[in-house]
């Protein structure tokens, strides 16, 4: 199956580790139209910060994407993907035996996305953010099998 004939979650729930200022983690979603449409870390150094998203229920993810901040000048240029089924135990997304870290955006507007090497089951998704441009921000899809 393509990644185009698989579909998003219109209403997966967001959260976040950390938020700067009014840059919630409900802001997160990739078309957020909202004045603020982005989340962003609450600093610029914590490695532990993450967007979540929970999708409600168990689905096969088979892609995510990005996209950076609609109004500053700041996104993720590359972040890391951690699963789970259950909220408690989490499992950093691996290709090849080794935690994949993902390239993210050169510019704010651009949408990056990446078919995952194997469709992972998970109710729950965690974007962590590795490295940025001017502060860690960024606007978040999940793809899943239909």
């Amino acid at each position: 199956m393509s990644v185009a004939d698989r579909n998003v979650i219109p209403d997966a729930r967001m959260t976040a580790s950390t938020h700067h200022s009014n840059y919630y983690p409900y802001y997160g979603r990739l078309n957020e139209q909202r004045e603020r449409a982005v989340w962003c870390t609450k600093t610029t150094t914590d490695r532990t910060d993450y967007l979540q998203v929970d999708l409600g229920a168990l689905y096969f993810v088979c892609a995510v994407a990005i996209k950076g901040s609609p109004k500053d000048s700041a996104w993720t240029t590359s972040y890391k993907v951690h699963l789970s089924t259950d909220g408690v135990i989490w499992n950093a997304y691996k290709e090849s035996n080794k935690e994949k870290v993902f390239p993210g955006n050169t510019d704010q507007h651009s949408i990056v996305k990446h078919s995952l090497s194997t469709d992972v089951k998970a109710r729950f998704v965690r974007f962590y953010p590795v490295t940025h441009y001017t502060h860690p921000c960024l606007r978040v899809e999940i793809f899943v099998l239909k």
